[in-house]
C-alpha cells in the first residue's frame, strides 16, 4: 500500500519531467528517455508505472504542485540532458556545484549573506575557468 500524498507528488514529478522531455514526432522515445534518465532514479519507477503516472488525470493532482525551485531545477536538468551527452552534463554540474560551494564558504567567511547576483558572479567566474576537453 502506498502513501497517497507521496504518490501524488511522484505523479506530479513524472508528469512534469515527461512534459519537459516531450518533442513532437517521437513521443514514445521521449517517454522512454524521461523514465530512463530521470523518473526511474527520482521516483523508483519502471516504464509501465511511468506511463501510468503520465496518464494520471491532471485534475486529481490539485494541491500537489511542485515548488518553483524544484520545477526550475528539473527544467534546467532536462534542458541540459536533451542537448548534451550525460557525461558533459555531469562535468558542467560538477563545476557549478563546486563554484556554489566556494561562494557559500567565501560569503560565510566574510560574514555576508549570499544572494543571487553574488552567486551568479561566482558561477560566471568558475565557468570561465572550466577546463575545455
Amino acid at each position: 500500500m502506498h502513501n497517497k500524498f507521496n504518490y501524488l507528488y511522484r505523479v506530479a514529478v513524472a508528469k512534469t519531467i515527461d512534459k519537459l522531455f516531450y518533442q513532437p514526432g517521437d513521443s514514445n522515445r521521449c517517454h522512454r528517455r524521461a523514465n530512463e534518465l530521470f523518473t526511474r532514479q527520482l521516483c523508483g519507477i519502471g516504464h509501465e508505472t511511468h506511463w501510468d503516472y503520465v496518464n494520471y488525470p491532471k485534475e486529481l493532482l490539485a494541491g500537489h504542485v511542485l515548488f518553483p525551485y524544484i520545477l526550475l531545477t528539473l527544467t534546467f536538468m532536462v534542458t541540459l540532458v536533451k542537448a548534451m551527452p550525460v557525461f558533459e552534463v555531469e562535468k558542467l554540474l560538477n563545476c557549478l556545484c563546486q563554484a556554489a560551494e566556494t561562494a557559500v564558504e567565501q560569503t560565510q567567511r566574510e560574514g555576508k549573506s549570499l544572494n543571487a547576483r553574488m552567486l551568479a558572479d561566482h558561477l560566471i567566474e568558475a565557468l570561465e575557468k572550466m577546463p575545455v576537453k
